[in-house]
């Protein structure tokens, strides 16, 4: 991996994380909340007709790209995470387009936060599920923009930057560790070479060690908290 990388291909990849974020939403809208579609063989077929260009399913984007627009907007607006504007745009995104498919948890919390008038923006995420916090992975669903605005800065700031982004819905340190790795990752592939063959182990396994690190630090803290 290399620091270097000029404005033009870092742009590049600015626009295809984006972008790329919205048609992974689109392609994976169909199978989300229907188990029963998601065998290993419908899976495989739906794939292989991606890969050949094959007639596919393609629905309208969800709740995630919704919020990922919000992160990102507030990013530009406020030039750094400002949790409070973060969960002020989820909500009245969430009022305008209700029918997204945004989970009945992440729902509480935004009619929990609109009738408490902001008051304290982390409190409902964390009094969900008997005050241990979601630990799904919709915070990291909508994580890209701060990797993106923040590629220049440490792993450590954006650790902190994700916490604050994650812990509006997602209290528990698995919801906001895994929007962690979302966030390392996509920062680890703008920073890569890309006149070199990508190394799918060596990015994993990086992306391990740092994991190893903070989640160790992250769980002593909860168990003391």
């Amino acid at each position: 991996m290399t620091s270097e990388i000029s404005n033009s291909e870092l742009l590049s990849k600015f626009r295809g994380c984006m972008v790329g974020s919205l048609i992974g939403d689109c392609l994976g809208a169909p199978f989300e909340f229907n188990p029963a579609q998601n065998t290993k063989t419908i899976l495989g077929n739906y794939f292989s007709d991606l890969l050949t260009g094959g007639s596919i399913r393609m629905f309208r984007y969800t709740d995630d790209t919704c919020m990922t627009l919000s992160v990102a907007r507030s990013l530009v607006k406020n030039k750094k995470v400002n949790p409070k504007d973060l969960a002020k745009r989820f909500v009245d995104e969430y009022f305008s387009q209700p029918k997204r498919g945004y989970g009945i948890n992440t729902i509480d919390v935004f009619h929990t936060l609109k009738e408490t008038h902001f008051k304290d923006i982390f409190l409902p995420g964390k009094m969900q599920f008997n005050g241990s916090g979601s630990y799904g992975n919709g915070a990291a669903m909508r994580i890209a923009p701060i990797a993106l605005f923040g590629h220049n800065k440490t792993d450590g700031s954006l650790q902190r930057d994700v916490e604050k982004c994650s812990r509006i819905t997602h209290h528990h340190p698995n919801g906001y560790n895994g929007a962690i790795l979302q966030c390392l990752a996509v920062k680890a592939a703008l920073k890569s070479d890309s006149s070199k063959e990508f190394d799918p182990v060596d990015f994993i396994s990086q992306l391990e060690k740092k994991m190893e690190t903070i989640e160790m630090k992250v769980n002593i803290k909860y168990v003391f908290m």
